[in-house]
């Protein structure tokens, strides 16, 4: 923070790649941002970022942007929001290219259960072959008559550099019949048209519910069709799933009686376990369980620049303890300095600005509203499942079982989720006693163990 108006941040990072001794390839990122609030109703942003590649068969690529966003609040309840863009890219394969953008986007909370957003930009494409321009507009409209219950719709229009025009529009409902919201039903319907008349059209009701703590069922179906002026293709989906996150819990030892009693106990622990490990052909670990990641092939990860992590939900026993878990995650996904956090005051803001009631079930809705209100390309919601002491018998350790999601702005949908259990009762303490790592340091572990799964 330079001043009460001016803060500023910054990141450097590299990343190297041998092959038998010699050095293949390099990779340098960096990037800054500069942002600035004349007033409580006004701010302004400028960010840097670039890359710079070398690999020894393709040669170097380099890559760069700067954005500048203005954000103004003009009347309560009505804000504008101002961006202009460049990039340009160089590589020694392909002809240089650069690119120009503007955007302008307005959003009018009339009541609260309203909401209405109005978007238009153009793009200025320039590939060493002559500059071509794209536009495109959309208008949103967010309904929320009750807590549990939204209706949002969206109508689209874009217009390419070859003068072809495609419109889409969207209508979508989202029900929480249960007040924990642990039950969550959607429906959606889309259709797309562009001027040769070539049309498509799709159906998706979708349920997910928490059947406990640590299971989750979800049921997606499609229904749709493809139509060109020769041909109709229809097309039907359903998907089920059901996840379970895993933690170490046994049942109780019976440690009464003599020490050579404990020490045949835990040997025979110790036989059952090789026992399982040789019919079974899989490693072993003990203390690490519950991974579990979804990935989304088609998302572009690398336009992720900026994020909003909301409150998780907290299913441990100590009440601050999904807090302090959060502060730790945010903290710590800062620190890679690949990702632009939000600070929690600012996302504070956008949940009461969207009036979200329960922060770690977002609707679909919900989450466009946010980004569209925090200016950022992606959410993340997490639910604590376990965190602290766990005990077996005389032997006792600690323990976190957390699992995220990150769902993008564009469309509300989910785009990542991974999930890590850490610590607990493993086989080194049952068979020889102590009490496991210190709490910061299994959270620390299950954090990496996401971000991980996150950037792999």
């Amino acid at each position: 923070m330079f001043n009460d108006i001016f803060t500023g941040t910054g990141r450097v990072s590299a990343g190297y790649s041998w092959d038998q001794g010699d050095l293949k390839s390099s990779n340098y990122s960096y990037s800054a941002r500069l942002s600035a609030r004349y007033l409580e109703t006004l701010n302004q942003s400028l960010i840097y970022s670039g890359t710079f590649d070398q690999d020894e068969d393709d040669g170097d690529d380099i890559s760069n942007s700067l954005i500048l966003r203005t954000n103004a609040a003009l009347y309560q309840g009505w804000d504008l929001s101002f961006d202009q863009g460049l990039s340009w890219q160089s590589s020694d394969n392909d002809d240089d290219s650069s690119n120009y953008f503007l955007r302008i986007q307005s959003s009018l909370v009339p009541h609260d259960s309203y909401n209405l957003i109005a978007e238009y930009s153009i793009n200025w494409d320039d590939d060493g072959n002559g500059i071509e321009r794209s536009d495109s507009g959309r208008l949103r409209a967010f309904w929320v008559p009750r807590d549990t219950m939204s209706f949002s719709g969206e109508v689209r229009l874009r217009k390419s550099a070859e003068g072809d025009e495609q419109i889409s529009w969207e209508y979508s409902a989202s029900w929480l019949p249960l007040r924990d919201g642990s039950l969550q039903c959607n429906l959606a319907y889309s259709e797309e048209e562009d001027q040769d008349g070539h049309r498509t059209w799709s159906f998706s009701p979708n349920l997910t519910w928490a059947v406990t703590h640590y299971s989750t069922l979800g049921l997606r179906y499609s229904l749709g069709a493809q139509e060109t002026n020769s041909e109709i293709n229809d097309f039907e989906t359903v998907f089920l799933s059901f996840r379970v996150f895993m933690n170490d819990s046994w049942e109780a030892i019976n440690s009464k009686g003599s020490d050579m009693t404990m020490l045949s106990t835990r040997l025979s622990i110790l036989f059952w376990y090789l026992v399982l490990f040789a019919f079974s052909g899989c490693a072993m670990t003990g203390v690490d369980s519950g991974n579990e990641t979804y990935k989304n092939s088609v998302m572009n990860f690398a336009a992720v620049q900026s994020v909003a992590v909301l409150p998780f939900q907290n299913l441990a026993s100590e009440d601050d303890a999904a807090a302090r878990v959060r502060d730790a995650f945010m903290g710590m996904l800062l620190a890679t300095e690949a990702i632009y956090v939000l600070p929690p005051g600012e996302v504070e803001r956008g949940i009461e600005r969207t009036s979200l009631r329960n922060p770690a079930a977002p609707s679909n809705d919900k989450v466009k509203a946010l980004g569209e209100i925090l200016k950022v390309d992606a959410v993340i919601t997490g639910v604590l499942r376990e965190y602290g002491n766990v005990r077996s018998g005389q032997t006792e350790a600690n323990l976190i079982s957390l699992s995220l999601q990150m769902m993008e702005v564009e469309t509300g949908r989910i785009v990542w989720s991974g999930a890590s259990t850490q610590g607990g009762i493993g086989l080194s303490e049952r068979l020889f006693g102590g009490g496991g790592n210190p709490m910061n340091s299994v959270t620390k572990d299950a954090i990496n163990d996401l971000l991980n799964q996150l950037f792999e």
